[in-house]
């Protein structure tokens, strides 16, 4: 019995043997396939262009196009600041700094798989301040394989980290005057007097030398002036016109009662304003105006030419504006000065 233990062990060897010995591989050639398999494809992604993202968020400045700014922000700088915050902030360091045009150039960037730093050199045209050039390092995260800007105010401008402000100090100079071709003033700035009428306090016996030489100065129809007089009634402030004191010279030597005289500094148009359609007049700069006027160094409070030779000539009436540029603390501290300029 004992030599029969030995058979499976010597049918295996022979089938081993076998195996092994026959052109097909032995056991190995059990599991082959006709065709071998391919060999693996080996790729790699590369990074996103950090270099590209840094162009589009200052292509975009250069056109005051906020909102692209701020959609190539990361995730984590929207969440700390709103686009309305953070459009408000760009826009009134631009006005501010009366900036009219925007260069930049990348200059190097640093890439690993996440992160990235970007340096470019911006330089800020400025009517006022002159140009202002800073080299700047722009921090950068991939998110979603598109690199996005890690926001800081120093990408503005380095000295306004941490929340400082800019603040110009204008010089703005009187608004210029025009004459007609014969050297008469047509529009100037001057002393000027606002006429109107306290009905109260008419005397009875000059009313009608009161109606009379307002009439003649304003321009106006003296039984016009009386009818308003009369549906007033006493205790009321009627606005006639304004004049100059030549202009007024022969009422003021009456004084007649009732008369009400202002004096005030203002840009006078003489002559009833003479061809008002061909001298136009001037306003304050409108909502809509502002940020264009701001970034030619107005300082947004100014009357400006709407219509005709006001207009037309603007640039020459308005002058030349001067302003000192300065970095301030949120408290209103002058940290330093960027820039100046004489009017």
């Amino acid at each position: 019995m004992k030599s029969f233990r030995w058979i499976p062990i010597l049918l295996i060897v022979v089938f081993i043997s076998a195996c092994t010995s026959s052109g097909g591989g032995g056991i190995v050639g059990i599991f082959e396939t006709p065709t071998p398999l391919p060999p693996p494809q080996v790729g790699i992604t590369p990074a996103p262009d950090a270099q590209a993202a840094v162009t589009a968020f200052l292509e975009a400045l250069q056109t005051d196009d906020f909102e692209v700014m701020y959609n190539l922000l990361s995730q984590a700088s929207r969440e700390g600041v709103t686009l309305e915050d953070f459009s408000k902030r760009w826009n009134n360091v631009l006005n501010e700094m009366s900036a009219s045009s925007i260069d930049f150039t990348v200059l190097s960037s640093t890439i690993s798989p996440r992160n990235a730093e970007v340096g470019y050199s911006i330089t800020y045209k400025t009517v006022l301040a002159g140009d202002i050039q800073r080299d700047i390092v722009m921090r950068l995260v991939n998110e979603d394989n598109a690199w996005k800007v890690q926001w800081d105010d120093a990408l503005i401008l380095p000295e306004l980290a941490g929340g400082n402000l800019l603040a110009m100090e204008y010089s703005v100079p009187a608004r210029g005057d025009i004459y007609d071709n014969e050297g008469l003033p047509v529009v100037t700035q001057s002393e000027a007097l606002a006429f109107g009428i306290s009905t109260g306090e008419i005397d009875p016996d000059l009313r009608g030398t009161l109606t009379t030489e307002l009439g003649r100065l304003c321009r106006i129809d003296p039984l016009d002036i009386e009818d308003q007089i009369d549906f007033s009634g006493p205790g009321w402030y009627l606005p006639m016109c304004e004049g100059t004191r030549e202009e007024a010279q022969r009422l003021l030597s009456i004084r007649p009662g009732g008369l009400v005289v202002s004096e005030y500094t203002s840009r006078y148009y003489h002559r009833g304003g003479l061809a008002p359609q061909a001298v136009g007049y001037t306003q304050l700069i409108s909502p809509e105006q502002y940020n264009e006027y701001r970034r030619k160094g107005y300082n947004g409070s100014e009357r400006i030419g709407q219509t005709g030779i006001e207009q037309w000539a603007e640039d020459y009436l308005a002058g030349q504006h001067g302003g000192t540029l300065r970095v301030v603390s949120p408290a209103g501290q002058i940290i330093s000065t960027l820039g100046q300029s004489s009017p």
